[in-house]
């Protein structure tokens, strides 16, 4: 009997024990605020359209506690205060238009232990007047939530740019991509180039991250390649994970093509297929990422 009570002394106090170190991992895990990814995003208007009324989507991904109940309703950014956008965690009422409020599912996000992962779709629906090849750089963004509270965060860099419409070197044939992070863009040369280039605004600050082939070739900065007219010039984009911090970044960009005509004459094509990245999400890289941050 004596034996009896001694285990079932023991269960308690290994039942306690373990009661009080999950408490304090959940309480060491818990954040004391959302926390937006870096984000690195392309926006781009070619010609009339940028003094026309038109619509822009994009979205922000932030990671918060899995039983925060609020959303955000509002964001503004305060680089350009009066751009007028419209902002919500449900798609269905940025980009549907139908003017139908939706309810949010149960489970908000996308859950990973103890830590969500929300999007933010914005819709930008008017600009500034900017002359042509100016660019708009948005970094730092205000938040508002349901329950009214707001946070100035970080963002990245959200990258606006304008182009004058222009007759291209380079004709689109065709564009894939997949779930793994790897797209592929096919263009058909129209006279004989010379690729000098695929740059982007914000290209340096994740280039470890992307792996470029030209025509089934490693591409290198400072290589060219030629492209005789009638060819197809083929640009692959691969995704590589690595133990780097940069690598926990949403990305969204339109990188440029360099070229150069045999007259001597240098262009620039955009690509027409994104290159979009998010992290690879999971408890533990969610965990290491906001260790990093020391936003625990």
């Amino acid at each position: 009997m004596k034996s009896n009570d001694r285990l079932y002394k023991i269960s308690l106090s290994v039942t306690g024990i373990l009661i009080a170190v999950g408490f304090a991992f959940l309480t060491h895990v818990r954040l004391d605020s959302p926390v937006f990814l870096e984000h690195y995003i392309d926006m781009n208007v070619t010609g009339d359209s940028w003094h026309s009324n038109f619509n822009m989507p994009t979205s922000l991904q932030y990671i918060t506690n899995a039983d925060d109940e609020r959303v955000v309703i509002w964001v503004e950014f305060a680089d350009y205060p009066g751009l007028q956008l419209q902002a919500s965690e449900n798609a269905f009422d940025v980009f549907a238009r139908t003017g139908v409020e939706q309810s949010f599912d149960e489970q908000r996000g996308r859950h990973f232990g103890q830590y969500s992962v929300r999007e933010v779709y914005l819709e930008i629906r008017d600009l500034p007047d900017l002359d042509e090849g100016e660019e708009l750089h948005l970094t730092e963004a205000t938040v508002t939530f349901s329950d009214s509270s707001t946070e100035t965060v970080d963002i990245g860099e959200l990258t606006i740019s304008t182009e004058e419409a222009t007759d291209s070197p380079l004709q689109f044939v065709y564009s894939s991509s997949t779930g793994s992070g790897q797209n592929e863009v096919i263009y058909s040369a129209e006279e004989n180039l010379s690729l000098l280039a695929v740059d982007s605004t914000n290209f340096e600050a994740f280039s470890d991250a992307v792996h470029i082939d030209i025509n089934g070739m490693d591409y290198q900065e400072d290589s060219e390649h030629n492209i005789q007219a009638g060819e197809q010039l083929s640009i692959v984009t691969k995704r590589e994970f690595s133990e780097d911090d940069s690598q926990f970044a949403f990305v969204n960009i339109l990188p440029e093509l360099r070229v150069r005509t045999d007259e001597g004459d240098e262009q620039t094509v955009r690509l027409t297929q994104a290159i979009e990245m998010e992290p690879d999400y999971s408890f533990t890289n969610i965990y290491r990422y906001l260790r990093s941050r020391e936003d625990m």
